[in-house]
């Protein structure tokens, strides 16, 4: 069974978030005289404060870049203690070509989002079927997604799903699980976001893995959306992707 772990929260060990102690300077000009400009070394610094800001290290190996990224994604060290993952995770995802896993998102920003390292990622919220479905049953576009994929898709256990917008497309994919008319899904990034159903999907979540084996990651309360689930998706296969070009 997998066991989603908690990180040490920021404070323990001698850590503490680093936070802006004072207002930003005003410049005369609009802008500091001088600021970082080169693309790696700002993400080096950006990556570096994130670690100085949270303990980091007290995480999984294997989870630690994710988390960074994630954090990073949303200017948020405050997100850290709510970070869950099953055991290990994300392996044994990285272990496998990543074009040969079937993923589907949740929304089309998250879709363009993993382009880079998925181009060939599936989006159905704007498909004419999905729509026509969610009308006529008088629910959400992203319940009547995970429903046309499940039905039509002989791959649904080989596949990663994304979730970074809609909490009701998490539920129906666990709804469906728990009623036996789909298969345990490859992996669950789960980051639905906002104030309706969003803190319930990650508690269904963390309940359906009590009896239930598949990889996920989740992030605990209403924050989420598609920039963190697609920083934790491509952190997992950034390594990948970078060895083979």
């Amino acid at each position: 069974m997998p066991k989603l772990t908690p990180p040490t929260p920021p404070g323990s060990q001698g850590h503490s978030p680093e936070y802006p102690k004072e207002h930003p300077p005003e410049y005369s000009q609009g802008c500091p005289p001088e600021y970082p400009q080169e693309p790696n070394a700002i993400t080096r610094l950006s990556f570096e404060r994130v670690r100085n800001a949270c303990p980091i290290e007290t995480l999984p190996e294997p989870l630690q870049p994710l988390a960074v990224r994630m954090i990073h994604a949303c200017g948020n060290p405050e997100i850290f203690p709510h970070i869950r993952a099953t055991k290990n995770f994300p392996h044994p995802l990285p272990a496998t070509p990543v074009e040969n896993i079937p993923v589907l998102c949740d929304s089309a920003m998250l879709r363009i989002a993993i382009r880079q390292h998925a181009p060939h990622a599936q989006c159905l919220i704007h498909n004419p079927k999905t729509k026509r479905r969610a009308r006529q049953n008088n629910i959400t576009k992203g319940m009547a997604a995970i429903d046309l994929y499940c039905e039509n898709n002989n791959a649904v256990s080989d596949t990663l799903f994304l979730f970074g917008a809609a909490p009701t497309a998490l539920l129906r994919l666990l709804q469906l699980v728990r009623e036996q008319h789909c298969p345990l899904p490859k992996a669950v990034f789960a980051f639905p976001v906002g104030f309706v159903s969003a803190v319930e999907s990650k508690q269904a979540l963390l309940e359906a893995l009590q009896h239930h084996s598949f990889p996920a990651i989740t992030l605990l309360g209403t924050l989420g959306g598609s920039a963190i689930a697609a920083a934790a998706f491509n952190a997992t296969f950034e390594r990948q992707t970078s060895r083979q070009r």
